[in-house]
Parts: structure tokens; sequence; C-alpha cells
């Protein structure tokens, strides 16, 4: 079981390496703050002690930084899982219920990932800067 966590961590920590940095263009920073503001809240819910101690543990331990969670919310996903466990899907669901309210989207569309959303604001903020 050891061996697997410390798999799992380097596997991680070089993903997060070998991903360089996206410039996001002005229009997508709406969605980027949209995103951020989602995962503060939910991380709140455990306390902001909690929320303060598991943005240091991503920084310190896996190097994704608090503003870098957007462009690697897989990663985030993955550190989840490995921080609670199964827990983590029950946040990744809370994440997914409060983005698709953002969205105003139909709550009974249930087979939607994070990323999908995450397309789904960049596009609608997109299309929202067409419009004179």
């Amino acid at each position: 079981m050891q061996h697997t966590t410390k798999r799992a961590h380097r596997t991680v920590a070089h993903a997060i390496r070998g991903n360089t940095k996206i410039r996001h263009k002005p229009k997508e920073q709406k969605t980027v703050h949209i995103l951020l503001e989602v995962v503060d809240e939910i991380l709140s819910i455990l306390g902001n002690p909690t929320k303060e101690a598991i943005y240091v543990t991503l920084q310190e331990k896996y190097g994704l930084k608090k503003e870098d969670i957007p462009d690697n919310i897989e990663v985030l996903e993955s550190i989840m899982h490995q921080m609670f466990g199964i827990m983590a899907d029950v946040i990744k669901d809370e994440i997914i219920r409060r983005l698709k309210d953002r969205l105003e989207a139909d709550p009974s569309i249930e087979e939607v990932s994070v990323e999908d959303i995450i397309k789904i604001l960049y596009e609608k903020e997109r299309l929202n800067q067409q419009i004179p």
C-alpha cells in the first residue's frame, strides 16, 4: 500500500510539473474565477483552517498552486482521492452541483464531469463576449 501511495504521489507531481502554465485570455478570467470560487466554497465547508491546510498541502506536497487548479482539475481530483478517499467523490459531486447551478443547467442532467462543465463555462463566456 505504501509503495502505491508513493507511486501515485510521483505520478501526480510529474503531471503537474509537465503541464505548462496556460495564460488565460481576459474573456476566460470569469470562468477561472467561478471555478476557483466554487472550489473555495466547497473546501470552506470543511472549515477555514482545514481549507487552508488543504491549499498548503496542494502546493507544498504536490506543487499545485490554488490559481493553477482550473488548468489541472483532473490532478486536483486525483489528489483529493489520495487525501480523502471515497469522500473525494462527495466533494466532486458538490463541485459539479454548484457549477451546474452557476450555469443554470438542468439539474436532471447527471452524466457530466467537472471538465465538461469548465468547457461549457468557457464556451458560454466566449459567446457572451461575441454579443455586442
